[in-house]
């Protein structure tokens, strides 16, 4: 917001540091946590933002959606055997497979909003 704003807007006399970073690896939800630890206000969705803008596919399902199908994925994985389960925070990891990519897109066509 600060970087956005007109010079004459900004408060007289005050001075404003403004860092950006950007990331072109899939190291993106590692970082994220290591500063945003899990005690921290940011929650699953916040992480689930940081997943799914590694995959273009799925930039039109809302976070919430994603966190939801992540959620079921893991519910089914628990009844296989050699099952990947995901904790919380890393179930974004579950978007690096095309077909749990489909799967969150068809999910999301129910969705009514």
């Amino acid at each position: 917001m600060l970087a956005e704003i007109e010079a004459a807007n900004f408060p007289a006399g005050l001075q404003a540091t403004i860092t950006s970073w950007e990331f072109d690896h899939n190291d993106r939800a590692q970082i994220f946590d290591y500063y945003n630890n899990p005690k921290s206000v940011r929650n699953s969705r916040d992480v689930m933002g940081v997943y799914r803008a590694e995959h273009e596919d799925l930039l039109n399902v809302s976070r919430d959606m994603l966190v939801k199908a992540a959620n079921g994925l893991k519910s089914y994985y628990m009844s296989v055997e050699n099952g990947v389960i995901y904790t919380t925070r890393k179930r974004g990891l579950y978007w690096n497979e095309p077909q749990h990519r489909d799967f969150a897109r068809w999910i999301n066509s129910f969705d009514a909003r």
